[in-house]
């Protein structure tokens, strides 16, 4: 397994003071989840977790591959989606 892919439209960044520049914000979204994640992600889903506890594992994954802040004190929010969309991404 090479990941998971994501393609969502929903309200994603830092969780900063409003009209900050890494406010979250509506934005359209394409990300690859590295293995390890697309695995916890499906895992949680499968022991029946709510959209709201999977959407917390997904801002978990986007601050550690996307935003690239491991233990970052910056937390990241992901919310309000109006579509979230998983692929399986082509073998190289």
């Amino acid at each position: 397994m090479t990941g998971l892919g994501l393609y969502t439209r929903a309200e994603i960044g830092y969780l900063a003071p409003p009209g900050s520049e890494d406010a979250p914000r509506p934005r359209l979204f394409t990300q690859i989840l590295s293995p390890p994640w697309a695995v916890r992600l499906l895992t949680e889903h499968a022991q029946g977790a709510t959209d709201t506890q999977l959407e917390e594992v997904i801002a978990r994954t986007l601050q550690q591959e996307y935003f690239r802040a491991p233990g970052s004190r910056h937390c990241i929010h992901f919310g309000g989606a109006e579509f979230i969309n998983f692929h399986l991404p082509e073998s190289e």
